[in-house]
C-alpha cells in the first residue's frame, strides 16, 4: 500500500483500537468474495477482538486458558529468550512465528507471555485452517 492508498496506515495517529480498527476494516468487495459462512466467521471475530469483548476474552485467555495450560505444561516446558522481548519496547506490535505446524503453539506461547512477563498484552491469533472458516463448529 502506498501512502495514497486510504487504508494505508501512515496518515493514521495511533489514539487506540477503535481508531485503528476503523482504518483497517475490509472493503465491501473484499468481503463480497467471501462464502456466507467466512463472512459469518469474519464478523463474528472482528467483533470479539474489539473494544470490551477484546478486553473480555483477553482476561480469559490470562486466567482461564493460561492457567490450565500451565498446569498441563510446565513440566514438558524450557523457555529461553524471555529477557528478549522483556527489552524491547513494548508501544509497537511484536511477531512472534512458531516453529512447529501444531494450533496448541499459540497457547503455550501466550501462556508463557502472561505468566512471565508484565507489560500489557493484546494477542491476536490469525488461524489458517479452512475449518476456522468454513465450518460452524470452528466458530467454537
Amino acid at each position: 500500500m502506498s501512502s495514497a492508498d486510504p487504508r494505508s496506515l501512515d496518515h493514521v495517529e495511533r489514539q487506540g483500537d477503535e481508531q485503528l480498527a476503523a482504518t483497517t476494516d475490509p472493503t465491501p468487495e473484499e468481503i463480497a468474495v467471501l462464502s456466507w459462512m467466512e463472512r459469518i466467521a469474519f464478523r463474528f471475530v472482528h467483533r470479539m477482538n474489539r473494544g470490551r469483548w477484546k478486553l473480555f476474552w483477553t482476561w480469559c485467555q490470562r486466567t482461564i486458558g493460561a492457567g490450565w495450560i500451565h498446569f498441563a505444561t510446565y513440566n514438558l516446558m524450557r523457555v529461553y529468550g524471555l529477557e528478549h522481548i522483556d527489552s524491547v519496547s513494548h508501544e509497537r506490535p511484536i511477531l512472534l512465528v512458531a516453529n512447529h505446524r501444531s494450533f496448541f503453539d499459540m497457547y503455550t506461547v501466550s501462556t508463557v507471555l502472561f505468566r512471565r512477563t508484565r507489560w500489557p498484552k493484546k494477542l491476536f491469533f490469525p488461524v489458517r485452517g479452512r475449518f476456522f472458516y468454513e465450518s460452524p463448529l470452528g466458530l467454537l
